[in-house]
């Protein structure tokens, strides 16, 4: 009887079957990816315990969704994480890690010499002022003082900006040792994901399963180049897509789908509350505040540089900037500028700077420029576009076989063929769309700033493109000009580039009369103003200059500014910009002069440019 007894129970119990899941689709977002996967089961009436290992560790165990049942039910669905046993770490891993240990100690010893340095300056300056009020003091004495103040302060300085500039190209050693470190460990897997599956099945069957899971560390973003023959010639643009992926597992041969979708991005709307008026400083907001949220990490980036200002572009010296989950950091120099290098899987910088907002950003260009904003200015925009209806529509014949689908918020490019893309290798980089697009091409020059003359392109109409925030590098007659981020969240009508300078046209503004300045009724101070710029043609090409300057407007009323004279330019009036659009004759040179008077109260200061 016990016998019987046995034999009857054993159906009863689900028996635990491991099975092998095959990638066969790769969706792949912004940030996320989706894998499609199959399997082939064998399932017995009742219940059945199926188990899927040595799957990414990565997934999200929310996203999990089974297809294919037949006559089948979930009872349940589990996502766990088993570790496996570490390797014996390899030699060239340990050596690895020897150089940044060393490269730390030099940083250390670097940061001790600047900090006494810093140190010595501060007592010499100190002594220095006291030397200068001892009552004993001859004029000898205190020409040996300045004299040795003078020499010493030099040299600290000198020592100061090597040390630094140091122990900066040893932090980024660090980040490239570092990056190198993260593709051996990651050959070393130490984790798996396991799926473990309770399906009860009314009969005994034969099933194809389609599971399909979201999973982190892996993503793509845009990149582009635009090529320009010369100024007669239409521009080349290229759009291209770099895909990585660091989920632990390699694709092989898989359908790839690239989406502008944002699975991890917050998906609940915000709420409109009350607006209310108050007595408040005014304060410039960041338009860098209202994107950030919009700009995606990009793996390819590994050093980053930019310029830090406040809210009306005045650059703030020592911001503290770092990488987020790293000791990586820096700080902006005096001019407000600063470049920092990028370990692997650092993914957001964070800026500090007493009196103003901390901000975050991802690290998604090799340039990131930044406005700070004051503390007490509090911005909570929400920018919300979207895209109309539902389209299909082929790209140019360079790349036609790639399909692109508008869906109501989002956008897709299904690739032709199949790919294979390994964990933790170099991003993959597919052409996604090549075209030529007519262009204006004009030269700029704007000598209160800057007396370079630049040639300049401007894209109309760029928003057909259907671009997304990235990089794009620049070519002009076969040479790189440099790298430029777009900005695809932008409104304006027209897109302009910049394509380097050119030294056979020259620029030079300067000042005609010195300043002049008379009582006015003894109560105001009148200063008159007049600049002469002029421009040389040394090409043996016939050329236009769009030319620049501006003339002052009063915020005060009472500061008044008059009798502006300005040689034939085009005034913008709100922005006291002024415009010549000049044609020069081969080896030609043409002068245009404007002037103004500013008359304000005697006793009062007021920022005049020279």
């Amino acid at each position: 009887m016990k016998k019987i007894l046995l034999l009857f129970l054993v159906p009863c119990f689900a028996i635990a079957n491991d099975y092998e899941l095959i990638t066969k689709k790769v969706t792949v977002f912004l940030a996320g990816a989706q894998i499609s996967a199959q399997a082939k089961i064998q399932l017995k009436e009742g219940n059945n315990e199926l188990i899927f290992s040595n799957l990414s560790p990565n997934i999200n165990a929310n996203s999990i969704q089974v297809r294919g049942l037949n006559k089948a039910s979930i009872n349940s669905i589990q996502f766990d994480v088993t570790f496996l046993q570490q390797q014996k770490v390899s030699a060239e891993l340990k050596d690895l890690k020897s150089q940044i240990e060393l490269l730390k100690d030099q940083i250390s010893l670097k940061e001790s010499r600047i900090s006494g340095l810093e140190a010595e300056k501060s007592v010499m300056i100190q002594n220095k002022k006291l030397n200068s009020n001892e009552a004993n003091s001859n004029l000898t004495q205190l020409k040996n003082y300045a004299a040795y103040y003078r020499q010493r302060s030099e040299e600290i300085n000198n020592q100061l900006y090597l040390l630094k500039k140091e122990r900066d190209e040893f932090q980024i050693e660090i980040g490239s040792i570092q990056r190198e470190i993260n593709k051996l460990e990651g050959r070393n897997r130490k984790s798996r994901g396991q799926i473990k599956l309770v399906l009860n099945s009314e009969i005994s069957q034969s099933s194809s399963l389609e599971i399909t899971y979201l999973v982190n560390d892996a993503g793509w973003n845009p990149s582009y180049e635009l090529r320009a023959k010369n100024t007669k010639s239409p521009v080349n643009f290229l759009y291209q897509a770099n895909i990585y992926q660091n989920t632990g597992d390699d694709w092989k041969d898989v359908d790839l789908t690239l989406s502008t979708a944002d699975p991890i991005q917050r998906g609940q709307k915000p709420t409109l509350l009350p607006y209310f008026l108050n007595f408040n400083r005014p304060v410039q907001r960041s338009l860098s505040l209202n994107r950030a949220s919009n700009y995606k990490y990009n793996p390819n980036v590994n050093e980053v540089r930019g310029l830090v200002t406040d809210s009306y572009g005045t650059p703030l010296p020592g911001v503290d900037i770092q990488l987020i989950g790293t000791n990586t950091r820096t700080q902006t120099d005096f001019d407000g500028k600063y470049n920092i290098g990028i370990p692997k899987n650092a993914k957001e910088l964070e800026f500090r700077y007493l009196g103003y907002q901390n901000e975050r950003l991802p690290v998604y260009a090799q340039q990131i420029n930044l406005r700070m904003q004051a503390s007490s200015e509090q911005l909570n925009d929400v920018v919300v576009s979207a895209y109309g209806g539902i389209m299909k529509k082929q790209l140019n014949t360079a790349v036609s076989k790639i399909q692109k689908i508008e869906q109501l918020s989002v956008m897709s490019f299904q690739l032709p063929k199949k790919y294979s893309i390994q964990s933790n290798e170099e991003p993959l980089k597919v052409k996604l769309d090549q075209q030529n697009l007519d262009a204006e091409f004009e030269y700029y020059v704007a000598p209160v700033l800057d007396p370079t003359v630049y040639l300049t392109c401007t894209l109309k109409d760029w928003q057909t493109l259907d671009l997304l925030p990235g990089e794009a590098s620049i070519y002009f007659e076969d040479t790189y000009v440099s790298v430029i981020f777009i900005d695809a969240n932008a409104s304006a009508d027209e897109f302009l580039i910049s394509l380097g300078s050119d030294q056979n046209i020259v620029a030079e503004r300067k000042q005609v009369n010195k300043m002049k300045s008379k009582s006015f009724f003894r109560s105001n101070q009148i200063v008159e103003k007049e600049f002469e710029i002029s421009l040389r043609n040394n090409k043996n090409t016939n050329i236009e200059v769009k030319l620049e300057d501006r003339l002052p407007i009063s915020q005060n009323s009472d500061i008044k500014v008059s009798d502006e004279t300005y040689d034939g330019a085009k005034l913008e009036k709100d922005t006291g910009i002024l415009t010549w659009n000049v044609v020069l004759e081969a080896k030609a040179k043409k002068t245009h002069k404007f002037s103004y008077k500013v008359t304000f109260p005697k006793g009062e200061r007021v920022n005049l440019e020279r």
